[in-house]
């Protein structure tokens, strides 16, 4: 499956920072997010969980991702 380069960059992301998300796959099953969809994750921190919501979302789907703390982004 090929993914947009901005899901690339994600991926970067959250590897660069070693980040590992809390209860994943529990807000995963919780979330029941399915191909296609759109998803808002209103804590993108690092993006743990959003890389793996764009895994469940395919190609097909889109992820916007929002903090309000602007330095969390930055890292």
């Amino acid at each position: 499956m090929r993914w947009p380069r901005s899901w690339a960059r994600l991926e970067c992301f959250s590897e660069k920072m070693k980040h590992e998300p809390v209860l994943l796959q529990e807000v995963l099953t919780g979330l029941g997010i399915q191909p296609g969809e759109t998803v808002l994750d209103l804590t993108l921190n690092r993006g743990g969980h959003s890389l793996a919501m764009c895994e469940a979302i395919s190609a097909h789907g889109r992820l916007i991702g929002l903090d309000a703390d602007a330095s969390a982004l930055v890292e």
